[in-house]
C-alpha cells in the first residue's frame, strides 16, 4: 500500500511539474482568457499532488517523502498563483499566493538537516531511498523562495513584512557567497544583485516610512488600490470600461526586481480595486510571540489560513465564469463538490511530521488541531533525547479562509494584463493586438495601453557604443513572469550609423500604409524596448527592439487609452485626429525631468509617480525627505481633497456640455463649446470608469504642480501634456487646480516653491504654452 502511494504521488507530482513548465512558457502576450485552459489543468494536477501530501502523508513519509519536497510543491502551487495574479489582476490569487508562500517560509521546508536526511533501506516501510541533496542546492531553494515572497509582499504593499525577509535574505546570501560548493561565488555574485534591486524597490518611494526596526509597524500606509468611497469615485456614478491593459516599459537602469519594474507595479495596483481581504491582511499587526520557534522544524507556521487550491478563474467575471470555474473557483483541486460542502471546504487529513534522530529510524506524527496551516497543533519533539510533547501557541488566525474570499470578493472586476518588460516589437504589437482581439464587442470597451519606455536616441546617448546584455544561470529562478535576468553593459559596435536617416528604409511592424514606401524611418525618435543585442545591426534589426507610434495606429479602431512615460511620450499626440474609430486620449510625460525631482533609476518614471502614488510625488518634488506620519496623513487628505474637486468640476463640466436645448442644441453654440464637446467626446467614457477617473485627475494634478514649480516653471519640455486638451475648466491656471496645489504645498510648507503660479493678469506665461 505504501509503495502504491508513492508511486501515484510520483505520477502526480511529475504530471504537476510538467503542466508548471507549460505555464511558464506560456507566451507573456497571450491573454489570460486563452491561457485560463493551461492554468486548469495545472492547478488541477498541483491540487492532487497536494491532496496526497495532506491525506496520506504518513505513508509517503515511510516510503521516503522529505519535507523538502512538500515544501517545493507548495512553493511551486505559490507561483501559479502569483503567474494567474499576473495575468487575470485578481488580487485573490495574490493572496493565495501569499498565503502559500507564509506557510512554506514560517515552517522552514528548506532548513532540513543534510545528516543522513533520507529513510535507510530496511527501516520502517523503506521501499524509497533518497540520496542527500549538498547543502548549497538547498540554500538556491531557499534563495528563490525568498525572492519570490519579497515580490509578492511587495506587490501587496507589505513592506514591513519585506523588510524582515530582506534581513533573512540578505544572511542566507552571505552564507551562501561562502561555501566551497564550486560556482557558488560566482552565483552568490548574482545573488547579490537581486539583493540590491530589493533594497532599492523598497527604497523607491519618496518619503514614505520604512520600518523603524524589525517587526515594527508603519506609520502610514498610502492607498495603493482604488476604492469606490474616495472622493473622485463619489463625483459620479462607476461604469466599468475598462478591459485590459497592456504594461509595455524599459528604462535602463531602472528600479525592478527580476523582470518586473517597480513601476510596472505601482500601475497594476492602481488599475485594482480594494480587495477587504487584502487590506485587512495589511492591517493585521504581527501578535506577539508569532516568531518561528527554533526547535522542532515540523512547527507551523502559517497564520490560519486554509491550505486548499482554487482554480484561478483568468479573465473570467463574477456573472460569467470562465473555462477554469469548474463549477466554483473555490472549490478545492481534487473534490467534488458534493465532498467539499461535506468537508466544509477543508482539505481535511492529517499532516504528520517525521520526528528525526541521527539515524531517522522513529517517524511520529504531527497532529493539526484545526485542520490548516495555522497554529493550534500539539508537537512530539525530541530534546535531549528523552520524548517531550509540547504545546505551541497558535497564531491568530487571518479572514483568508476560503468561505471569507467567498463573501469579500470584489465588487468590481479587475482588468486583465499583459505585462512586458524588454520585450521586441513584434511581441509588444502581438499583446496589444491580442487584447483587443479580447475586448467585448458590446458596449465601450477601453484598452489602456502603459509605454514606459526611453527613445533609442537616448539609449545612445547613454551607451553611445551600443549594449550587449546576457542572462545568467539564474533564468529559472522563477522571479518574474520571464525567471531572473542580471543585465551586464559591455561596449559594442556603434549603432547610430543606422538611425536618423542614414540607415536603410525600414517600414513599420504593423504594415501601417500611412509611410509612404520606400520612405526612411528616422528610428531614434521610437521607443526602445529592449537593448539592440548583437554589433552590426541594419535598419530593419533594429527596428525589432524599437516601436513606433505608426504601429499603435491600426489599433485605434478601438477605444485607448495611452500613458505614455518617457522622453518621445509626446509622439503620441500625432495620433490624435487620425483614429480610425472611437476617439483616444493619451496622457504623456514630460520630455524632461528636472535635476530638482530626483533621477528616474531610483524613484521610478515621475508621471507614473505621479499617477499611482501621488502623496510620493509630491514629497519629491518638494524635497520632502522623511515627513512624519500626520504629516503624511494629513497630505493624503489634500491630496485626496484636490482630486475630489478636480473630478466634481469636470462631472460638471461634460454635463454642462451635453444639456441640451428646448430646440434640442446644446447650451453653447460657439466655437469654444465645439471645442469642448470635442473634449468630452474624447474623455467622457474614461472618465466614467473610476480607475481610469483616477488617472485622469490625478494628472491634472500633477500637470498643475509641474506647470508652477520653480523647477519647471516656463519650461515647455518639463510639461505634461494630455491629447486631446482636457476643458479649460481644469487648466494648470484654472482656480480649482491652483487651490488644489496651494492645500497640498501648505502641509508640507513649501508655498515658496510655487510663487509664480499666478501671473499678474491671471493668464499662463507665453513660454508654458505647449502644443498638444
Amino acid at each position: 500500500l505504501t509503495r502504491h502511494t508513492m508511486d501515484a504521488f510520483l505520477r502526480l507530482r511529475e504530471q504537476a511539474t510538467t503542466l508548471f513548465q507549460q505555464v511558464q512558457e506560456l507566451p507573456v502576450w497571450l491573454p489570460a482568457q486563452q491561457a485560463a485552459p493551461t492554468f486548469g489543468r495545472a492547478f488541477d494536477r498541483h491540487g492532487a499532488a497536494w491532496l496526497q501530501t495532506q491525506t496520506n502523508r504518513l505513508a509517503l513519509v515511510r516510503a521516503g517523502l522529505k519535507r523538502v519536497d512538500v515544501g517545493q510543491l507548495a512553493a511551486q502551487i505559490a507561483q501559479l498563483y502569483c503567474s494567474a495574479y499576473l495575468r487575470s489582476g485578481d488580487t485573490r490569487y495574490l493572496l493565495e499566493s501569499y498565503t502559500f508562500y507564509d506557510a512554506v517560509h514560517a515552517r522552514q521546508y528548506f532548513q532540513e538537516p543534510m545528516l543522513n536526511n533520507f529513510v535507510p533501506n530496511g527501516g520502517m516501510g523503506g521501499e524509497l531511498s533518497v540520496p542527500p541533496e549538498h547543502p548549497s542546492r538547498l540554500v538556491v531553494r531557499q534563495l528563490r523562495l525568498y525572492g519570490q515572497f519579497i515580490l509578492v509582499c511587495l506587490i501587496m504593499g507589505k513592506k514591513e513584512e519585506a523588510c524582515n525577509l530582506l534581513q533573512e535574505f540578505q544572511a542566507l546570501v552571505s552564507s551562501y557567497s561562502m561555501m566551497a560548493q564550486p560556482g557558488a561565488a560566482a552565483s552568490a555574485q548574482e545573488w547579490q544583485v537581486v539583493l540590491a534591486e530589493v533594497v532599492a524597490m523598497l527604497r523607491a518611494d519618496p518619503g514614505l516610512p520604512l520600518p523603524r526596526s524589525p517587526g515594527a509597524a508603519l506609520g502610514f500606509r498610502p492607498p495603493y488600490r482604488a476604492c469606490l468611497t474616495r472622493t473622485e469615485a463619489l463625483a459620479a456614478p462607476h461604469v466599468g470600461h475598462l478591459q485590459y491593459a497592456v504594461l509595455i516599459t524599459y528604462q535602463p537602469r531602472q528600479v525592478k526586481l527580476g523582470e518586473l519594474p517597480m513601476d510596472v507595479v505601482r500601475l497594476m495596483r492602481a488599475l485594482e480595486w480594494a480587495d477587504p481581504a487584502l487590506l485587512a491582511l495589511l492591517n493585521q499587526a504581527s501578535p506577539p510571540g508569532s516568531e518561528l520557534n527554533s526547535v522542532g522544524r515540523g512547527v507551523s507556521g502559517g497564520r490560519g489560513r486554509q491550505h486548499e487550491v482554487m482554480t484561478p478563474a483568468l479573465g473570467g467575471s463574477p456573472k460569467e465564469p470562465s473555462l477554469l470555474d469548474r463549477p466554483s473557483v473555490l472549490r478545492p483541486m481534487g473534490l467534488s463538490r458534493s465532498q467539499q460542502e461535506a468537508q466544509g471546504h477543508q482539505l481535511g487529513g492529517q499532516e504528520q511530521q517525521e520526528d528525526e534522530d541521527e539515524l531517522h529510524s522513529e517517524m511520529l506524527a504531527t497532529v493539526h488541531a484545526n485542520g490548516d496551516m495555522g497554529g493550534g497543533e500539539v508537537e512530539t519533539v525530541e530534546e535531549d533525547g528523552s520524548p517531550t510533547v509540547r504545546t505551541r501557541t497558535p497564531r491568530l488566525p487571518s479572514q483568508l479562509v476560503a468561505t471569507q474570499l467567498a463573501a469579500t470578493r470584489p465588487q468590481h472586476q479587475n482588468p486583465s494584463k499583459s505585462l512586458l518588460y524588454r520585450t521586441t516589437a513584434p511581441v509588444a504589437l502581438a499583446a496589444l493586438h491580442a487584447a483587443a482581439a479580447n475586448l467585448p464587442t458590446t458596449g465601450s470597451p477601453v484598452l489602456l495601453v502603459y509605454l514606459g519606455c526611453s527613445s533609442l536616441r537616448s539609449r545612445l546617448a547613454l551607451h553611445p557604443q551600443g549594449v550587449s546584455e546576457t542572462s545568467t544561470d539564474m533564468d529559472q529562478a522563477g522571479m518574474g513572469p520571464g525567471g531572473v535576468v542580471i543585465p551586464v553593459w559591455p561596449a559594442t559596435t556603434a549603432l547610430a550609423d543606422h538611425l536618423g536617416g542614414q540607415g536603410d528604409g525600414v517600414a513599420t511592424m504593423s504594415g501601417s500604409s500611412e509611410v509612404p514606401e520606400g520612405a526612411v524611418k528616422d528610428l531614434s525618435e521610437a521607443w526602445c524596448l529592449s537593448p539592440p543585442l548583437a554589433p552590426g545591426l541594419s535598419g530593419p534589426q533594429v527596428a525589432q527592439c524599437t516601436l513606433d507610434v505608426e504601429d499603435l495606429l491600426p489599433l485605434t479602431r478601438h477605444r485607448l487609452f495611452i500613458v505614455a512615460d518617457g522622453d518621445v511620450a509626446r509622439n503620441v499626440a500625432s495620433l490624435v485626429g487620425r483614429s480610425r474609430g472611437p476617439p483616444l486620449v493619451a496622457l504623456m510625460a514630460p520630455a524632461h525631468r528636472p535635476s530638482a525631482f530626483g533621477d528616474a533609476s531610483r524613484t521610478g518614471q515621475l508621471l507614473t509617480l505621479f499617477l499611482t502614488l501621488p502623496v510620493s510625488a509630491f514629497c519629491l518634488i518638494m524635497g520632502v525627505e522623511d515627513p512624519s506620519p500626520a504629516t503624511l496623513r494629513a497630505l493624503q487628505e489634500a491630496i485626496e481633497e484636490g482630486v475630489g474637486a478636480i473630478a466634481q468640476e469636470l462631472q460638471r463640466v461634460m454635463l454642462t456640455a451635453s444639456t441640451p436645448t428646448s430646440n434640442g442644441n446644446t447650451t453653447m453654440q460657439d466655437e469654444e463649446s465645439a471645442t469642448l464637446a470635442a473634449a468630452v467626446a474624447a474623455w467622457g467614457v474614461p472618465f466614467q470608469d473610476v480607475l481610469l477617473r483616477q488617472l485622469i485627475c490625478r494628472f491634472v494634478l500633477a500637470r498643475t504642480a509641474l506647470a508652477h514649480h520653480r523647477a519647471s516653471v516656463e519650461r515647455p519640455d518639463c510639461q505634461a501634456t494630455c491629447a486631446p486638451e482636457l476643458p479649460m475648466e481644469v487648466s494648470p491656471w484654472s482656480e480649482v487646480c491652483q487651490d488644489a496645489i496651494v492645500r497640498v504645498a501648505s502641509v508640507l510648507q513649501r508655498q515658496v516653491l510655487f510663487e509664480s503660479m499666478l501671473q499678474p493678469n491671471g493668464s499662463p506665461p507665453a513660454a508654458c504654452i505647449v502644443d498638444a
